[in-house]
């Protein structure tokens, strides 16, 4: 196979002509990229940001005729040609003709070079509680997508938290109302005074969409399961459990809406201490791990854990673990998010219950789950690394390295950006370090949440330094030493005259080219002024960055106040939480990246 492939490659480089390559060396950063993605380190957006540079710098020349293929997921074969490549098993030459090659026949998809974003009909948006769909879905925390639909999140809306799952086919219409589907299995089985509410994040595994419960009205642990091969709008295709209590249902018999159905319950011993209130979930390819969070009486570091390979409903397919209470670190408790890096599942510690803390959890996949010998905790400042390396808000996984989100320590919101190498000791203070910009700024670039990596450069959201609402984008350069200022830099989009008030973000996503910031809540309110940096271009040039408003542009009724947002492989779409009036909407905005107008 290995051979055969390799001919391939070769017998594309006789095809295509060379001319246009052969002086050319490709920086060494898009090489890493290429080794990382064949390692299955960063995904397939990573390394086509790295393929547009070579587009960009005219060292790959893209044809007018690029296939419009509506696929936009890579051939896992292809990866090979990029291993062989970092591995020095073919030339520059070779490669770059390959993946013209790719890009000539759409088997990689680049996009359009032209740019629409302040074109009114590259936005549009739709709210399905206008067309009485649904009961009342509103204020959404995240979203997920299984190829097809897109699930967004149900947590809160005007009449409190709630379980609603929103749908869209993503090979529907937008705007049409059939293209959408809202779903609540707890209300329908058990009214309003259901618990199967108040959730934040989602997580896929190939077949399953589950569900992270957080709180509804007392933080709870009701894991909410839909199986996407069945239909969404029986019951029979959704389930709950919740290992706290032992208690599970799945719905029997006929179970469409308005339809008679009976209600199969599990009840099994309990799971844990009380496993509840979790921010975020990590899936490593069997198990999917919950991010322990808060529970009444504070914060907890109750990691639980689904083996998806044995039945859902079943107390034997759920384990629990708190390392804390099994004599693991000081006070490992209160992460939100995590990350897999193949072997150890990482958890971004934010605040234990009494103190914003920077103690990181760690567990070994490859060990036993309930043994204290597989999990280990490191506290970087408590060890001498950094100033104040506390409270962080997620983490991003670049190569072999960790970025944790610096948001908010006891002493104020932050910038002191904690990185690991996940190459070297976990318990040692060398593997560690941190870069603190605020101490080489006379701005103030405080408190972010999320990040989003391009294939070269990791991106920081701005949301709040403590005493205003800012938009100062911190940006690292991964090629360049960690802990030089000439690595890191800054813009403040607002303050070089881009857009009206550019500042408070909710995270970031990627589309090949572009960065967009999460419109959230700026110093006037919740807002709508979608934040853009074009990647291929200067970062310290206002040129370089746009803004677009879509509701202060006439579309739509209030499109403001996102809570995170999703890339299908064509369009973003925006997370609808809370209107200008500060009240729970479903507005979903959404922007086409590939928008062409009809001449």
């Amino acid at each position: 196979m290995i051979k055969t492939v390799f001919f391939i490659a070769i017998l594309i480089s006789m095809i295509i002509p060379q001319t246009f390559a052969e002086e050319y060396t490709v920086p060494g950063w898009i090489k890493n990229n290429a080794g990382w993605w064949a390692d299955g380190l960063i995904d397939d957006s990573s390394f086509v940001s790295g393929i547009q540079w070579l587009i960009t710098n005219e060292i790959i020349y893209v044809p007018p005729t690029v296939s419009e293929k509506s696929d936009t997921s890579i051939p896992t074969w292809v990866k090979n040609t990029a291993g062989w490549w970092h591995e020095d098993e073919i030339s520059d030459l070779e490669f770059l003709n390959a993946i013209q090659y790719m890009i000539k026949i759409g088997i990689i998809s680049i996009g359009s070079s032209n740019d629409y974003f302040a074109n009114l009909n590259a936005w549009s948006t739709f709210d399905f509680g206008t067309y009485g769909i649904g009961h009342n879905p509103e204020g959404y925390r995240g979203a997920v997508s299984d190829g097809k639909y897109l699930y967004f999140v149900p947590y809160y809306n005007g009449e409190g938290r709630h379980g609603e799952v929103l749908r869209y086919d993503t090979t529907s219409n937008f705007e049409s109302p059939n293209a959408w589907s809202t779903f609540d299995p707890g209300k329908i089985l058990f009214g309003y005074e259901s618990s199967v509410n108040g959730y934040q994040g989602a997580i896929f595994d190939g077949r399953y969409v589950y569900f992270v419960p957080y709180h509804t009205g007392g933080t709870q642990g009701e894991i909410l399961r839909y199986d996407t091969t069945s239909n969404f709008e029986s019951l029979n295709s959704w389930s709950a459990f919740n290992a706290s209590t032992g208690i599970g249902w799945l719905a029997t018999g006929t179970c469409m809406i308005g339809e008679s159905c009976q209600l199969g319950r599990a009840e099994s011993h309990g799971v844990g201490n009380d496993p509840v209130g979790f921010e975020g979930a990590v899936f490593d390819g069997r198990y999917v791990y919950f991010v322990p969070h808060t529970r009444e009486g504070g914060n907890h570091g109750e990691v639980l854990r689904y083996d998806t390979t044995d039945n859902f409903m079943s107390g034997n397919a759920w384990s629990a673990f708190d390392p804390g209470a099994n004599g693991i670190g000081n006070d490992p408790d209160g992460y939100v998010m995590g990350v897999f890096d193949g072997k150890y599942i990482y958890f971004a510690p934010y605040h234990n219950g009494k103190e914003h803390h920077g103690e990181v959890l760690r567990y070994d996949t490859t060990a036993n789950f309930q043994s204290a010998e597989s999990w280990s905790t490191f506290d970087a400042g408590a060890n001498g690394v950094g100033s104040d390396p506390d409270g962080y808000w997620g983490a991003e996984l670049v190569g072999k390295y960790i970025y944790f989100v610096p948001y908010h320590n006891d002493s104020d919101f932050h910038s002191e950006v904690l990185r690991y190498d996940t190459t070297a000791n976990f318990q040692s203070p060398n593997s560690w370090n941190t870069f603190d910009v605020s101490n080489y700024s006379s701005d103030d670039p405080d408190g972010y949440i999320g990040g989003v990596f391009d294939g070269r450069y990791v991106y920081f959201s701005p949301i709040n330094n403590g005493s205003f609402y800012h938009g100062e984008v911190l940006r690292y350069d991964t090629t360049y030493n960690f802990e030089s200022p000439n690595s890191w830099s800054t813009f403040d989009a607002s303050a070089n005259g881009v857009g009206v008030d550019a500042a408070g973000y909710q995270g970031a996503i990627f589309d090949g080219k572009y960065v967009y910031f999460v419109p959230l809540i700026n110093n006037s309110g919740f807002h709508g002024e979608v934040l853009r940096y074009d990647t291929t271009a200067n970062f310290q040039s206002a040129e370089s960055w746009s803004t677009f408003d879509a509701g202060a542009n006439g579309v739509g009724n209030d499109p403001v106040g996102y809570e995170g947002a999703i890339f299908d492989g064509r369009y973003v779409y925006f997370v609808p939480w809370k209107d200008s009036t500060g009240i729970y909407h479903g507005e979903v905005l959404r922007y086409d990246t590939k928008f062409l107008p009809v001449m």
